[in-house]
């Protein structure tokens, strides 16, 4: 039986005071479906904030997913896509992805090697980006139950072994996926979440908010990326294993 993780709490880098209008130092690949079925492209600056950064970083190059058809890389995968999520097969809307390199401060990658948390967990091995989430048992998250299913950032359940931290020794694409609503998905025998803002926005002024949500035309606005599919741990504590 695995023993449960004891993490440090940490302020959430969401709570930090945001200057104005940070730098557009980061370059943001956008393709979404139109409401007329059609796939629209574009890359767009941005700052390299986490919550900008998150959105777009949360499975690397390589990645596994499910669709009816079989197993597709993420970067094959494109809007108008189904795939197959913990809830049933649904479209795939939004695909976002940017750049991690090498030479920039805080760009750290998770390497989770193949059968690490047990029998196909993953398999192959995978490779998550900082803004990934894993469905974790999480003590102490739900009033009615000692542990409940959250997603927990990938970060804080870095341990030496089943999940590596890791700096890239080259350029390495990093994706996210964007649904109707916010849902969990298999990727390389692991449960991740795709796409949901949140809090992140907490604290920004209305230019950020702007260009923030210029990213995602497939959104008319934050309240229409609907609730979270679990609760999302921000500051955790004491975890159990993935599952």
């Amino acid at each position: 039986m695995s023993t449960p993780w004891t993490v440090r709490r940490a302020t959430s880098p969401h709570a930090l005071p945001l200057p104005a209008m940070p730098p557009l130092s980061e370059r943001y690949r956008v393709a979404w479906l139109t409401r007329s079925g059609e796939i629209e492209e574009c890359e767009r600056a941005g700052p390299a904030t986490p919550f900008f950064l998150h959105s777009f970083s949360a499975l690397a190059r390589g990645a596994l997913l499910r669709t009816p058809e079989g197993i597709v890389a993420i970067e094959d995968a494109h809007p108008g896509m189904k795939i197959v999520t913990t809830r049933g097969t649904r479209t795939l809307r939004w695909i976002g992805s940017c750049t991690i390199r090498p030479d920039r401060e805080g760009r750290t990658l998770y390497r989770l090697p193949a059968d690490a948390m047990g029998l196909g967990r993953p398999a192959p091995d995978l490779m998550l980006g900082p803004g990934a989430r894993l469905v974790t048992l999480v003590e102490g998250c739900h009033a009615e139950r000692a542990r409940a299913r959250a997603l927990v950032p990938v970060a804080d359940l870095v341990d030496g072994q089943s999940v590596l931290a890791i700096r890239p020794l080259s350029a390495i694409a990093c994706y996210q996926l964007g649904f109707a609503e916010h849902e969990t998905l298999d990727v390389n025998g692991m449960e991740v979440e795709s796409l949901h803002p949140e809090t992140a926005m907490a604290g920004a002024n209305d230019a950020l908010r702007r260009l923030y949500m210029s990213m995602f035309p497939h959104k008319a606005g934050v309240e229409d990326f609907g609730p979270p599919a679990l609760h999302r741990i921000a500051a955790p504590s004491t975890y159990g294993p993935s599952v």
